[in-house]
C-alpha cells in the first residue's frame, strides 16, 4: 500500500446528553487479500445511519456494514463504480423492507457516507442529506454536503442518489462525518481543529455538540497503511464532568478520555469479520423497543442489476385506483347532480346510454386532467433536481486538474442528464450534453469523423464485404464474404461505383478465398491477389483480364487463415505457424518459418495478423497481443498497449474494446489501426504500441457490425457494414 500513514477512527456518540460506548454503522476496512482489481490499495471508510421509525438493531447495522465493506472489496472497476455498486444494493434492500413494512405505517431512510483513502487522495460519496468535514493540517477546511431537500435518502425510491468528492488526504489531516450538523459545530470550531490533538478535539466537539451526537472522527497518524479503531469515555463517564480544555492552547499532550485495544494499535487488521449473510433476515429488524415488521424480507442479491424503472409508477397505480371507485360513483350521483344544474328537466328523456356515457366521461376527463397536470409537475421536479445535480458535477469537473478525477465529474455529469431526460429533453440539457461530451472526447483523445456513403449506386445485396483492399493507383478491392469472390469499386469523382468489367474469381480449381491483399509493384498489372484455402494464389487484373493462379509450394497443410505481403514478401498465417515466402522467387520457393523453435502458445486463438518491416502482429481473440521480431527472435506474448487515457502502466487489453480487425496505414505513415467493430470505433496506435488516439463517428452509422475497414494513402478510412460502404476524412 503506497500510503505513509495509519488511518485512526474514533465514534462521538451521544444520546440524552450521555456518552455511547458504540457507533453501529461505523467502520474502517483495508483490503483482503484477496480484493478486486482495483481495490488492493484502497482502504474504505463506511458510515451508515438509517432514519425513520424502523430503525435496524445495532447487531443488524453491524451485519448491513460488513456485507458493503465485503461487496465492496469483491467489485472490480473504478472506486466510484465500487461505491455505487454497494449503494445500489443498500437502497434496494431498504426499499423492499420499507414496502413491506408500509402496511404498519413504518419505514426508514438510509444516510450512507463512503469515503475511499488511495494513496494520498480522498473520495467521499454521499447517498442522503449529510455532512463531511476535511481539516488539513495546515488549517484548511473543507466542507462537503447535500441538503435534505437534494436527497432524502436510500429506500425511498429506485433511483439510487449519490453525490461525489474528492481531495488530498495527507498525514495530519482530520475527517468529520456526520449525518447531521449540531448546532454548536460552527466554522470557528472547524478552523481550530488542526491546533488540536485527537482527543482534545473530541471532547471539544463532545461539548458543542448538544445532547445528540452522531458522528465519525478520523485522523491520519505517521504508519504503513493501518487502520485502528478507539473507544470514547465509557458509558456513565460523561466528559461534562471532565475539567475544561482550551480550544486553542491545548493542556496536554495526553489523550486521557481515550481507551485502544492493544492489538489494534500493533497490527493493521479488519475490525470487523466476514459475515453470514443467510441470517440477514429478521435479524435485522429494530429491537423489542420498537415494533418490528412482520412481513420477511427476500434477501437482494449481492451483485446488484441496475434497474430504471420511473418513480410515478405508484402514482399511476393509485390513480387507476381512484377512477374505477369515481366511476362506480359516478353512476349513482350524476343523475341528482344534472337535476341541480339543468334548468328543464325535460332534458331526462335523453336515452339511458347517453346519460350512462356522461356520467362516465365527465369525471374521466376531469381526473385525467388532474392526474396530467400531477405528473408533468412531479418530473418536471425531477427533471430540475437531475439537472442541478448534472450542474454540480461540471462546476467540480472544472476544478479538478487530475486527468482521472475530470473524467469521474464529466461522467457524472452525463449520468445526471441520462436521468434527467428520461423526463424532459431541453435545449439546456441538450447543450449541457455536447460540452460534457466535447470534455469527454479530450480526456479519452477522441476525435469525430464524419462518414458519407461512398458508392454512387448501392452494390447488390448478394454483397458480404469482409475486407477492404486500397491500391496505388487509389481503387479499392472488395472481398464478397458470400460467394468468395473480389469486387472492384472506382472513383467517379463524385464517388465510387462497382466495376462490372472486372473478373476475378470464381475459379473452379480454388476453393473460394478467405483473404485477399494488394500485390507488390509487379510488371503484369496485377493489383490485387487472393488466397483460398487449398493455399492457392489468385492473381486480379484490372480491366477484364483472366485471373492468373498458382499454388504456392505448402509446408504446413495445415488451415490456411490469412496472408499479408510485407516488402515484397508474403506471410502466410496457418492454423498453428507464420511461413514466409520469398517474392524475389515469384513465392514458389518452400518457405521459412517465421518463429523458428519460438512458436506463440496461443497461435492457434489469432483472429487477425498484420506485419510491418519483419515485427509480427498476431491480435488474439481476447484483445490480447502477441508481437514478434524476425532478427532479433524477440517474442512478447502478450505485448503491452502503452500510454491509454487514465492509466499509468502498459496494458494488455485495450478496456471496454472487442478487437475484430486490425490494419497497417497505407505508406509513408506508420499508424497501426484496430477496429472495435460492435462500437464503430478505430484505434490508432504507433509501431511500439504507443496510444495515440481513437476515432468515431460523428455521425450515426447503421445498427450492426463494421465488417470491414481499411486506411488509404489519400488519409481516409472507409468502412463496411454487410453491402454498405462508408468513407470518412482522417483529419
Amino acid at each position: 500500500m503506497t500510503t505513509n500513514f495509519d488511518l485512526v477512527l474514533l465514534p462521538i456518540a451521544r444520546q440524552g446528553g450521555q456518552n455511547q460506548s458504540a457507533l453501529p454503522g461505523t467502520h474502517i476496512a483495508i483490503p483482503p487479500r484477496r480484493a478486486a482489481r482495483g481495490r488492493s490499495l484502497e482502504r474504505v471508510i463506511i458510515h451508515l445511519t438509517l432514519t425513520g421509525n424502523a430503525p435496524l438493531s445495532p447487531d443488524g447495522t453491524e451485519k448491513i456494514t460488513a456485507h458493503l465493506e465485503q461487496a465492496y472489496y469483491q467489485t472490480s472497476g473504478s472506486s466510484t463504480a465500487a461505491m455505487r455498486s454497494i449503494a445500489e444494493w443498500l437502497n434496494e434492500y431498504l426499499l423492499q423492507r420499507n414496502q413491506n413494512a408500509a402496511s404498519r405505517g413504518m419505514h426508514a431512510a438510509g444516510l450512507l457516507t463512503l469515503a475511499v483513502v488511495r494513496s494520498n487522495r480522498l473520495y467521499i460519496a454521499q447517498s442522503g442529506p449529510g455532512h463531511a468535514f476535511l481539516m488539513t493540517s495546515q488549517g484548511e477546511v473543507q466542507h462537503f454536503h447535500r441538503s435534505e431537500d437534494e436527497d432524502r435518502g436510500l429506500g425511498i425510491g429506485r433511483i439510487t442518489h449519490q453525490h461525489y468528492y474528492t481531495a488530498d488526504f495527507a498525514s495530519g489531516d482530520k475527517l468529520l462525518i456526520s449525518p447531521q450538523l449540531p448546532a454548536g459545530w460552527t466554522a470557528a470550531v472547524f478552523n481550530e481543529a488542526h491546533n488540536l490533538k485527537m482527543g482534545e478535539l473530541h471532547q471539544l466537539l463532545v461539548r458543542q455538540g448538544g445532547d445528540t451526537i452522531n458522528a465519525a472522527l478520523i485522523t491520519t497518524q505517521p504508519g504503513k497503511g493501518g487502520v485502528r479503531r478507539l473507544s470514547p469515555r465509557p458509558v456513565g463517564k460523561d466528559l461534562d464532568d471532565a475539567s475544561p480544555i482550551s480550544a486553542v492552547q491545548p493542556q496536554s499532550d495526553t489523550v486521557p478520555t481515550l481507551t485502544s485495544t492493544p492489538s489494534e494499535e500493533t497490527q493493521p487488521v479488519v475490525m470487523v469479520d466476514e459475515p453470514d449473510f443467510a441470517s440477514i433476515d429478521r435479524s435485522l429488524e429494530a429491537t423489542a423497543a420498537t415494533p418490528a415488521v412482520d412481513a420477511p424480507i427476500e434477501q437482494p442479491p449481492s451483485r446488484p442489476k441496475r434497474r430504471r424503472s420511473a418513480p410515478i409508477l405508484p402514482g399511476i397505480g393509485a390513480f387507476v385506483r381512484a377512477l374505477m371507485v369515481t366511476i362506480r360513483q359516478a353512476g349513482k350521483s350524476s343523475a341528482g347532480f344534472i337535476r341541480r344544474m339543468l334548468p328543464d328537466e325535460r332534458l331526462f328523456s335523453l336515452p339511458t346510454t347517453t346519460l350512462a356515457f356522461i356520467a362516465i366521461a365527465v369525471p374521466l376527463v376531469l381526473t385525467a386532467i388532474a392526474a396530467g397536470a400531477y405528473f408533468q409537475r412531479g418530473q418536471g421536479r425531477l427533471y430540475e433536481a437531475y439537472m442541478r445535480d448534472a450542474q454540480g458535477a461540471m462546476a467540480q469537473a472544472q476544478q479538478f486538474e487530475k486527468e482521472n478525477e475530470k473524467h469521474i465529474a464529466w461522467s457524472a455529469v452525463v449520468g445526471y442528464l441520462d436521468l434527467a431526460e428520461t423526463y424532459s429533453v431541453t435545449e439546456e440539457s441538450q447543450a449541457l450534453r455536447v460540452f460534457a461530451d466535447a470534455a469527454l472526447d479530450d480526456l479519452n483523445r477522441v476525435t469525430r469523423i464524419e462518414f458519407f456513403p461512398a458508392v454512387v449506386a448501392d452494390l447488390p445485396n448478394s454483397v458480404e464485404i469482409t475486407r477492404i483492399v486500397t491500391t496505388r493507383d487509389h481503387d479499392l478491392y472488395l472481398l464478397n464474404g458470400r460467394d468468395k469472390t473480389i469486387l472492384r469499386v472506382v472513383s467517379t469523382g463524385q464517388g465510387f461505383r462497382l466495376d462490372k468489367s472486372f473478373r476475378c474469381g470464381p475459379v473452379p480449381t480454388l476453393s473460394g478465398l478467405i483473404d485477399i491483399a494488394a500485390a507488390p509493384p509487379n510488371s503484369q498489372s496485377i493489383a490485387v491477389m487472393g488466397l483460398d484455402g487449398g493455399g492457392n494464389i489468385l492473381q486480379c487484373i484490372p480491366g477484364g483480364g483472366e485471373p492468373l493462379n498458382f499454388p504456392i509450394p505448402l509446408f504446413d497443410h495445415r488451415e490456411q487463415r490469412a496472408f499479408v505481403i510485407d516488402n515484397g514478401d508474403l506471410y502466410l498465417l496457418t492454423e498453428n505457424a507464420v511461413w514466409i515466402y520469398d517474392g524475389s522467387a515469384g513465392f514458389r520457393n518452400m518457405p521459412s518459418g517465421f518463429f523458428g523453435d519460438q512458436i506463440p502458445s496461443r497461435i492457434g486463438e489469432t483472429i487477425d495478423f498484420a506485419v510491418r518491416d519483419d515485427k509480427l502482429y498476431l491480435l488474439h481473440h481476447d484483445g490480447t497481443l502477441t508481437t514478434a521480431y524476425l532478427e532479433e527472435n524477440m517474442l512478447k506474448e502478450p505485448d503491452v498497449f502503452k500510454n491509454l487515457p487514465r492509466s499509468e502502466i502498459g496494458l494488455s487489453t485495450i478496456p471496454g474494446a472487442t478487437l475484430a480487425e486490425m490494419q497497417w496505414a497505407a505508406p509513408p505513415d506508420s499508424s497501426l489501426y484496430f477496429l472495435d467493430a460492435g462500437a464503430h470505433t478505430i484505434y490508432r496506435f504507433s509501431p511500439q504500441l504507443v496510444y495515440q488516439e481513437r476515432y468515431q463517428p460523428k455521425n450515426t452509422l447503421p445498427n450492426g457490425k463494421i465488417t470491414a475497414f481499411t486506411a488509404t494513402i489519400g488519409h481516409q478510412f472507409f468502412v463496411a457494414m454487410g453491402n454498405q460502404l462508408y468513407y470518412a476524412v482522417i483529419p
